[in-house]
């Protein structure tokens, strides 16, 4: 990752995140010695170089250091195969993750002070966990968190916004190669690089602890876990460090095909695991309006292009880096359902109401168990979260049918977001020219951005949102 990020032109898009430097390519150019250990003393050096000359190149030191810690990884993982190269030295580990479906490696250099600690996910080693994520585009996936965590933490610096987080969560992330064969990795692997953080496991703190947690810390976990669609995100992958921050990990299952957002199967619907914590009991925050509604979505998706421009760039032959401009279309569309749902609902309805737009209604049979279940469950449906059409003969009949025959269980609904979803890229779709129809490239996605942004926007008009009615929302907070 030797070159300069794409987002350092701030004239280009409005917003920069990281300063233009020459410290990545000078530590390269200094580090042709034949000798692994040699190479790596050059990136420290530069590293070393890097943090002294910390010129004021933006508007804050917060902005400055949130450039410098993502331009240190990147000089850092541009040595990985040199410390790899050293897997017999006692200041090299490398212990493969048993948690987990795919590859995963903890790699620690530590010498004389220099450490590199991080987390490599070959390509190769990824399986399809989720419908919708292809096999081998996981990485790509994790790279594209951390460029919108780095996105958002920016944002929120520059605009002076008081909200008091220190970033979105996500460690930074890179995409290394590995150009020598040892005792776990294959010859050529490609993969993420994330660095190693420290914390507990929210599935493994005290419910006290875990109810107390910043309102803040929460509240950054379900905004971009929401942007990127996360299908993934389950109280395993999120930890709290000892300073109270949330650090997010495993971005491999965001950015979904349609196929990951519709009802079936729990592992195939959006994870959202921290919905049913106190805090998204509570209205969003004032500043969090502020933030949300301040997100230019195409700054922020032209951003994330450009990123998957300068991997293909720096890696020309790994067709897996890359994703569709299709799974940019959905997550647009959630940015702007988002942004739509703060603006007409946000003041008076409590986050979970939120959330439910985007998860399957699970109404529980059990409901319906009066003489008449009919009537019961269509004014049930009619008191839901939404004004959006349903076929509420069909459901009642449905519901009687099963009674009758003693069943017993929950019918599920498609999720008003997917709805809109499927809907805007229908009607969009149907605007381009035929060639370019089905799966299309990023490029597409951004040459036809006034289409596809008028055509969410309309459709989530259309919405309104009020509160579940007391029946559904006991069992929801239940569950």
């Amino acid at each position: 990752m030797e070159n300069a990020s794409p987002l350092s032109d701030p004239s280009a898009h409005g917003l920069s995140i990281y300063s233009s430097s020459s410290s990545i390519q000078t530590s390269l150019n200094a580090s042709q010695a034949s000798k692994p250990h040699d190479k790596i003393e050059a990136v420290f050096q530069s590293i070393k170089t890097l943090k002294d000359n910390r010129s004021p190149s933006f508007q804050s030191d917060s902005t400055h250091t949130l450039s410098a810690k993502h331009e240190i990884w990147e000089l850092k993982t541009s040595v990985l195969s040199e410390v790899l190269h050293q897997e017999s030295s006692p200041h090299v580990t490398i212990q493969q993750a048993t948690s987990g479906t795919n590859g995963c490696y903890i790699i620690k250099y530590n010498f004389e002070g220099k450490k590199i600690e991080g987390v490599f996910k070959p390509i190769n080693e990824t399986e399809k966990t989720r419908k919708g994520i292809p096999a081998n585009q996981q990485a790509t996936r994790e790279y594209l968190g951390y460029m919108l965590s780095q996105y958002l933490t920016a944002s929120l610096i520059k605009k002076g916004i008081k909200i008091e987080i220190q970033n979105f969560g996500v460690p930074p992330t890179s995409i290394a190669t590995v150009d020598k064969t040892i005792s776990i990795l294959e010859e050529g692997q490609i993969g993420s690089f994330q660095k190693f953080k420290k914390g507990i496991p929210l599935a493994d703190l005290e419910n006290d602890t875990l109810m107390n947690i910043h309102i803040n810390e929460l509240m950054k976990m379900l905004v971009i876990d929401i942007i990127m669609l996360n299908t993934d995100r389950h109280l395993g992958n999120a930890f709290l460090t000892d300073k109270g921050s949330i650090v997010l990990i495993d971005q491999g299952s965001t950015f979904p095909g349609l196929d990951s957002l519709k009802k079936g199967k729990t592992n195939d619907n959006l994870g959202f695991d921290w919905m049913f914590i106190n805090f998204t009991k509570e209205k969003i925050p004032v500043a969090w309006h502020e933030l949300i509604l301040s997100i230019p979505p195409r700054e922020l998706y032209t951003n994330l292009v450009e990123s998957l421009n300068e991997l293909q760039s720096i890696h020309p032959h790994s067709s897996d880096l890359n994703i569709s401009g299709n799974v940019l279309f959905n997550s647009m569309t959630s940015l702007l359902f988002l942004q739509h749902w703060v603006k007409n609902a946000g003041q008076e309805l409590p986050s979970r109401e939120l959330l439910r737009c985007f998860i399957s209604e699970r109404i529980p049979y059990l409901y319906a168990v009066k003489k008449d279940a009919s009537k019961e469950i269509t004014t049930l449906q009619a008191q839901s979260i939404h004004n959006f059409e349903r076929n509420k003969n069909t459901l009642a009949n449905t519901l009687d049918n099963d009674l009758q025959e003693g069943k017993s269980g929950y019918y599920a609904t498609d999720p008003v977001f997917l709805t809109v979803v499927k809907e805007a890229w229908k009607e969009f779709e149907s605007t381009l020219p035929p060639k370019e129809r089905g799966e299309i490239s990023p490029k597409t996605f951004l040459d036809h951005w006034e289409s596809a942004e008028q055509i969410v926007s309309t459709k989530l008009t259309r919405l309104t949102f009020k509160e579940t009615n007391q029946l559904a929302r006991e069992y929801f907070s239940a569950k």
